[in-house]
């Protein structure tokens, strides 16, 4: 049985009622700077959330009652103050090494994992592909106009990606941290050398409110 039928099974037996599209998943996305960020499953108990914890993120998956670490980011004083990614059992690794530079300059990456999935902006929206273009997931933003609304709301990923949501997770606060602070590389040095010099980590108020 493949694990996108157990998970099914298991939320049609917890006593929630699903409403599960055979195709695509809906997360709610809270707003709040990107290391206190959450994604809430319609349908289900399942939430990733982001939380803010010393030199860094802690991010955790909660579903039916459980939760779980998935992974931590953090500064390595080891290694000149880069940013580090550590998924739980998994060696701790650079994030531009998690995230590889596919093109710089229109922020897309190939996020590392088995599958090529690549996630990019495209006029502020959040877009994962596959290695021939085909859109897999998707975030609702209007980032121009009148009922301009540059924070999202809403998360839609193909159900056929529930397997890799904790890189996807992971990705996206990276991401979106990086899109509202517009003013650094994602990559290395500068990256790092940013978080350091934020400890507020992006609040709501003053010059952020521009690009948020």
């Amino acid at each position: 049985m493949s694990p996108i039928r157990q998970y099914q099974q298991k939320l049609e037996g917890s006593g929630y009622e699903v409403e599960i599209d055979l195709g695509q998943l809906e997360f709610s996305i809270s707003r709040d700077t990107p290391f206190n960020m959450s994604f809430s499953h319609r349908g289900s108990d399942l939430v990733y959330k982001a939380t803010r914890v010393a030199r860094g993120c802690c991010i955790t998956c909660t579903t039916h009652g459980r939760t779980r670490e998935v992974a931590r980011l953090y500064r390595s004083k080891d290694d000149g103050e880069y940013i580090k990614v550590k998924f739980s059992e998994q060696q701790a690794q650079s994030l531009e090494d998690f995230l590889l530079v596919v093109k710089p300059r229109s922020m897309m990456y190939r996020i590392d994992i088995d599958e090529e999935i690549y996630a990019s902006f495209s006029k502020d929206h959040f877009t994962l592909t596959d290695a021939s273009g085909t859109a897999l997931a998707y975030d609702t933003r209007v980032p121009m106009g009148l009922f301009r609304e540059r924070i999202p709301a809403i998360f839609h990923i193909s159900i056929d990606l529930l397997d890799t949501m904790d890189y996807i997770f992971v990705a996206y606060i990276c991401m979106e941290r990086w899109r509202r602070e517009g003013t650094t590389s994602l990559q290395s040095r500068g990256y790092s050398q940013a978080w350091q010099n934020t400890p507020g980590l992006l609040c709501f108020e003053g010059p952020w409110g521009e690009v948020m």
